[in-house]
């Protein structure tokens, strides 16, 4: 490791081929935004970071918009593996549950959701405490945005929280 990226601090991501190009790791205390087509990986990758981190004892907290919690235990169970230690926050029916009280609204259903969304994930979050934290899928977020500015500012409001 460089005496420059030792200085950043790094968490390795719980695959050993990425740590060694990443340099020892994810720097730490900075958000990273793993892109790619669906099934390339990105939900076995974010829950391998997640689970790096459970034998140190760090507080990890998965936040799924697109998969159930039902669906994400059939996924690490294909691999082998328990999601123990792993705080879990399902987002996936979200939109569901907001749809009869959105109609009730003079606001726009999408400022209404984003609004609660945002209030449970920050909810969540602050009960919490988590060291390490992934989300899946952003695009749902990206949606709920309704503009790149938005989006943006959303994403950088989590890494505040």
């Amino acid at each position: 490791m460089s005496a420059e990226a030792s200085k950043l601090g790094r968490c390795n991501s719980g695959i050993s081929g990425l740590d060694h190009i990443l340099d020892g790791g994810f720097p730490t205390g900075a958000l990273h935004l793993i892109q790619g087509n669906p099934g390339l990986g990105k939900t076995t990758l974010a829950m391998q970071f997640l689970l790096a981190g459970v034998p140190k004892g760090e507080s990890c907290l998965y936040v799924t918009f697109s998969e159930t919690h039902d669906e994400l235990l059939a996924v690490a169970r294909s691999h082998g593996w328990a999601l123990a230690g792993i705080d879990i926050l399902d987002l996936s029916n979200f939109a569901q549950q907001l749809t009869t009280e959105a109609k009730n609204t003079l606001f726009d259903p999408g400022d209404v959701e984003l609004h609660d969304v945002t209030k449970t994930l920050f909810a969540e979050i602050e009960r919490v405490k988590h060291r390490r934290a992934a989300f899946d899928s952003m695009s749902e977020l990206r949606l709920l945005s309704q503009s790149a500015l938005r989006y943006r500012r959303q994403i950088l409001s989590h890494k505040a929280g």
